[in-house]
């Protein structure tokens, strides 16, 4: 296959009727290109033979007989996977240097996805890989660079970078029904891999949790084949039952908004360097609220407010409660400060009296602090304890 780009850029600020003193660049810039994925092993297009035995018993005799049989359907259709991306973007920098940065925002469509596609059973085997499909994808990324103090003995520079991604499902297998009530014809969703047309990859397809059932609502939880102290779903269509018709779009799995940022302050010999990062916008799911990790009428793995009567609430379920077919999602958003760092550089004119060129001291403090105020579980990221470290540290040269 081939694969082409173009791209063209235009330095505004190199012209000759460009006559703003305080911007020292201005860029901008176009381009377009197709990348392509092979996203196979090397031979994973094509027909497989395997061979074996089986046990033959016919009558009183039995013997084991040798077999040869395809394992793998082969596509000669299949193709490369191709995304087509637009970015346009701009490159600036102003007040001679001071603040710099860029700003990009692009389109790309990945077309013929390879996937195995699942087979009936039927034919023999379980699944082809297959080109199904078309995935949009847009969003913006901003970086920015900025020297905020700059003095003969104390300079604060920061730098800062923000993304934002959505994308969208366009087609699928190109399998199309038509509605028998109102005549429309659409395209297949895959409810088995909750992919939708028209939604994102990451979207939440899931029940959505109403709190827990309390000692007065007895009679309506047993209706639904639940207990006090379990979770409360929403009966979409009121139907008395939970089926995919209750189920909803709930949110996404992948932030929307990535943010990071740092911070070098040096004040003669000292430096002080802040790193820290952020997810916005997106939910995960913390079925530990559903206390199921637990000895049986015994108590939890983990001293949490699990509900009883006497302990009611609407977030924490019972011990064991029932956790079959449906998540509960909580808002992951979160701000991690990542690494903060202090050091002194000892003057050499000290260091020349011991015959040491540098010597340099540094306590470096690693994961410090997260702050995640709407999830309720251990680390945001990990699902666990993420230790904070403290290390000291020495750099000589001789």
């Amino acid at each position: 296959a081939n694969f082409y780009s173009v791209a063209a850029g235009w330095t505004l600020s190199e012209e000759e009727f460009f006559n703003i003193d305080w911007v020292d660049q201005l860029k901008f810039r176009l381009s377009y290109g197709v990348n392509g994925n092979r996203g196979v092993g090397i031979y994973d297009a094509l027909s497989n033979l395997n061979s074996g035995k089986f046990l033959l018993i016919s009558g009183s005799t039995t013997s084991y007989v040798s077999q040869l049989y395809t394992s793998r359907m082969a596509n000669p259709n299949l193709k490369w996977e191709k995304t087509s991306a637009y970015n346009a973007g701009i490159d600036f920098s102003i007040f001679k240097g001071r603040l710099r940065g860029s700003m990009e925002a692009y389109f790309s469509k990945t077309e013929d996805l390879i996937m195995p596609r699942q087979l009936p059973n039927v034919t023999g085997y379980s699944s082809v890989f297959s080109n199904l499909g078309q995935v949009n994808n847009r969003g913006i990324e901003i970086n920015i660079n900025s020297v905020n103090i700059s003095t003969s003995n104390f300079t604060w520079s920061s730098d800062l970078a923000v993304s934002h991604n959505k994308n969208k499902i366009i087609h699928l297998f190109g399998d199309f029904t038509t509605d028998p009530v109102t005549g429309e014809t659409k395209e297949v969703d895959d409810i088995t891999n909750e992919w939708f047309i028209g939604h994102a990859v990451d979207e939440i397809w899931d029940y959505k949790t109403l709190g827990i059932w309390q000692v007065a609502e007895t009679a309506e939880a047993t209706a639904y084949s639940r207990s006090v102290g379990d979770y409360k779903l929403e009966d979409v269509n009121d139907d008395g039952k939970y089926t995919n018709d209750d189920k909803q779009f709930l949110g996404f799995r992948r932030p929307k908004v990535s943010l990071s940022l740092r911070n070098d302050l040096q004040y003669k010999n000292w430096q002080l360097s802040v790193k820290m990062y952020s997810y916005l916008g997106h939910l995960k799911a913390n079925n530990f609220l559903r206390n199921n990790e637990a000895f049986y009428d015994r108590g939890t793995y983990y001293n949490v407010p699990y509900w009883t009567a006497e302990n009611a609430s609407n977030k924490w379920a019972r011990v064991d409660s029932y956790e079959t077919n449906f998540n509960v999602w909580e808002k992951n958003s979160f701000i991690r400060l990542d690494n903060v760092s202090l050091s002194y550089s000892i003057p050499s004119s000290l260091l020349s009296k011991i015959k040491v060129t540098n010597c340099r001291l540094s306590v470096v403090a690693d994961n410090p602090l997260v702050y995640a105020p709407q999830w309720s579980w251990m680390d945001p990221e990990n699902d666990a304890y993420t230790p904070s470290y403290i290390s000291f540290k020495v750099n000589i040269t001789l």
